[in-house]
């Protein structure tokens, strides 16, 4: 099969899974918001933020480097699921004797027992990491979907039935720890035989899968460190209450990311690897993808920005108006990722993991530094920091491009002006349609005619800057359905 027909097949599953798994996790969070806390939420996203920082070497330290591999041996495959077995239960045992200690430290009662119960989910993620990138690089993302989506819908279930006879934050605990542990249960059953490894180390093959695998891991981790050690740090410094309103912005717009960009991104990694040694086909890749990503999801974030108000109340009810500011702030803030989105698969791909390693790091002590000088003050503050980090991120992201991918900035930055103008016209008509509004109380009423503006606009807009994407994107569409007829 050709790659052409081979993507093709693989975005409709990733997208099935995507859409699924999205619309299941934003049905869940509306449901939660409306029966749990604040402080829920908070507790939780603290033992969340760092069970997950924990998660990434376990998941990742051999993930990318058995894709990216252009010699794959069974001893390398054995060797790399012993080490992730091992060291998911290691920082699990490490996870609970520390739990103590981490509550002390935040001044935040009842996080111990939370923390040691959701590092039950690492173990899990051992068994389960290997044979995801098996998965992976075979192309077999209708096993992974599947895996995805009884997980996801299986976990829902349970801690939504919780939640409704009154567990509270445990509700939300136990739907972390069965997400994990079903999604690895199923990935052994939809797996072939070729993908099913055994307990066999081999120091040789670990030794040549582990030097690409703690740079990419490096990476993962950084960009990791920022956003849950920032949550952390949020708790800690500014109390559980600020932690779940913040949580709240994060967790709503996270899930709406990846409804619209989850299934390009899982197959990004194994399509540049295939296209690594023809430049100028990674070169195309790379600057459609950006481009027509960003034409989709620029539109969204801006106007979730500018209809924030609305949106919080009709999701997740007017308890959380609080949390409007904050939810405004990381929708813009989303908008450089789309950006950027596709930087750190090319670079992987092409052999250099190091280099967005080092930028990561870079942006992570940034954005530490400066939540530990002004951070503490006030959660504006806080998310001032956060804001900063992109003043950094996107520039050096060009650069490395231009440097190890030969990319001009021209190249890279091409697709992106127009749909990045028409938002701005489209937020400012918007806005000023905010303010000539005021009699209209009903979050409905008030967003209905603002979505039909803002969508009219921005495409009116691009129209006038570049019809041609408009063309490219509505192509698109077409090829997707196509697809999914065939």
């Amino acid at each position: 099969m050709s790659l052409s027909k081979t993507v093709a097949k693989s975005l409709v599953w990733t997208s099935l899974e995507s859409f699924a798994l999205s619309g299941l996790s934003l049905i869940s969070l509306f449901v939660f918001a409306r029966l749990l806390t604040a402080r829920d939420f908070g507790v939780t996203a603290i033992a969340l933020a760092i069970v997950q920082v924990l998660t990434v070497p376990v998941e990742l330290l051999f993930h990318d480097a058995l894709i990216q591999r252009q010699e794959l041996r069974p001893a390398h495959v054995n060797s790399a699921f012993s080490v992730s077995v091992l060291l998911g239960a290691a920082l699990c045992a490490a996870c609970w004797l520390a739990a103590g200690g981490v509550e002390a430290l935040l001044h935040e009662p009842g996080l111990a027992p939370v923390l040691r119960s959701m590092s039950l989910s690492l173990p899990a993620m051992g068994f389960a990491s290997v044979v995801m990138a098996m998965q992976r690089r075979n192309m077999h993302f209708r096993s992974l979907a599947l895996r995805s989506l009884i997980g996801r819908a299986g976990s829902a279930v349970i801690a939504l039935g919780l939640a409704f006879w009154g567990a509270g934050l445990w509700s939300l605990v136990v739907q972390q720890v069965a997400l994990v542990g079903l999604g690895a249960l199923m990935l052994w059953v939809l797996a072939t035989p070729e993908e099913r490894p055994t307990f066999q180390f081999e120091w040789s093959a670990t030794r040549e899968l582990i030097g690409f695998g703690v740079a990419s891991t490096a990476m993962q981790l950084a960009a990791m460190l920022m956003q849950r050690v920032f949550m952390v740090m949020v708790g800690g410094f500014l109390g559980s209450d600020a932690a779940g309103r913040l949580s709240i912005a994060f967790r709503g717009l996270d899930m709406l990311r990846d409804l619209l960009t989850g299934a390009v991104s899982q197959i990004a990694m194994p399509v540049f690897s295939r296209l690594s040694r023809d430049h100028q086909g990674v070169t195309r890749a790379y600057n459609r993808g950006t481009e027509l990503t960003t034409l989709v999801t620029f539109p969204v974030f801006v106007g979730l920005a500018a209809c924030a108000q609305e949106v919080v109340s009709l999701a997740f009810g007017a308890q959380w108006l609080s949390a409007v500011p904050y939810f405004a702030v990381v929708a813009l803030l989303t908008l450089p990722f789309f950006a950027r989105m596709y930087a750190t698969a090319v670079l992987k791909a092409l052999g250099h993991p190091l280099a967005p390693t080092v930028q990561f790091l870079v942006e992570t002590a940034f954005v530490l530094l400066a939540m530990v000088a002004f951070g503490r003050q006030s959660l504006v503050l806080a998310m001032t920091a956060w804001v900063a980090r992109h003043a950094l991120g996107l520039p050096l992201d060009v650069w490395l491009l231009a440097k190890y991918g030969g990319m001009s900035v021209r190249e890279q930055l091409r697709g992106i002006g127009a749909p990045a103008v028409a938002c701005v016209i489209m937020g400012c008509v918007v806005v000023v349609l905010s303010h000539s509004m005021p009699g209209l109380q009903q979050p409905a009423l008030r967003l209905i005619p603002k979505v039909a503006a803002g969508a009219l606009t921005y495409v009116a807009a691009l129209w006038v800057l570049d019809r041609s994407q408009l063309s490219r994107l509505a192509a698109l569409v077409g090829q997707s359905l196509q697809a999914r007829r065939g």
